[in-house]
């Protein structure tokens, strides 16, 4: 069983950092979500990368809505490495003109199948998986993880302020209406993140997605309670004592309707 005072913490806003960047129309609904609400449900996921310093793996729009409102400190589930997988989240879009200007760039070949012994950088598929564009680079030149990085975050830019995101997981095979493409990232190791994040470099929105094992929701925290701090809060020991005495376990996989 989960040890949900080690667990738990609320941390102050100037010891965590991101890992990627926001998308501005899903942080604008968040924000007003929860200053209508005046709760948080979920806390934010965060591994402890040192001492005093966490890394934000999931929840980024959530913990930036908090401190838009003002708030220093910010509720908190600490996790281990161990609890950890990374996958790569795939967007789901409105057709645009964007496409067919992204399709057309130069600096990428966009071809009809696979290269054999060539990485794509991203795959592009139409309705029901029929058709996919796979986009390369055309000067042939071996990527590093910072230029990679780079590229997927030319590309997002094309539509992200334009049209709406759905983030869908790898193994979702949902068949696509004729006016939506999906959009397949590449995979990050989590030594990737580590090492961009330390030099200051955000991933794109909402390309990396994070398996956690044992995450605590729906805990419904009242946002009263974060105007202290850890040290001094009483009302959040309270609240931890009373989730304590309500947690559920379940072991099989669940759909949640959000």
């Amino acid at each position: 069983m989960i040890n949900i005072q080690k667990s738990l913490r609320i941390v102050p806003v100037e010891q965590m950092i991101l890992h990627e960047h926001e998308e501005p129309l899903r942080l604008e609904a968040i924000v007003q979500a929860i200053k209508q609400e005046k709760i948080l449900r979920h806390p934010i996921m965060v591994l402890e990368m040192k001492k005093n310093l966490y890394l934000v793996i999931d929840g980024v729009h959530r913990y930036l809505s908090l401190k838009r409102l003002g708030y220093k400190h910010i509720p908190c589930q600490i996790v281990e490495e161990s609890q950890v997988q990374i996958h790569a989240w795939s967007h789901v879009v409105k057709k645009g003109p964007w496409l067919k200007k992204l399709i057309k760039r130069e600096e990428y070949g966009c071809q009809e199948s696979e290269i054999g012994g060539s990485n794509y950088i991203v795959r592009i598929t139409e309705k029901d998986s029929k058709k996919s564009l796979y986009l390369y680079r055309t000067d042939e030149q071996v990527l590093g993880v910072q230029q990679i990085l780079k590229v997927c975050s030319n590309i997002i830019q094309n539509y992200i302020d334009r049209e709406r995101i759905v983030r869908v997981g790898e193994l979702d095979h949902r068949i696509l209406d004729e006016n939506f493409v999906r959009i397949d990232f590449p995979r990050f190791t989590l030594s990737d993140i580590y090492r961009l994040s330390r030099a200051g470099c955000l991933m794109p929105t909402g390309i990396t997605h994070f398996l956690i094992t044992g995450r605590i929701l729906n805990l419904q925290i009242p946002l009263e309670v974060l105007k202290g701090s850890s040290d001094e809060n009483r009302g959040w020991d309270l609240l931890i004592k009373n989730w304590d005495s309500k947690l559920r376990y379940y072991s099989e996989p669940i759909y949640i309707c959000e």
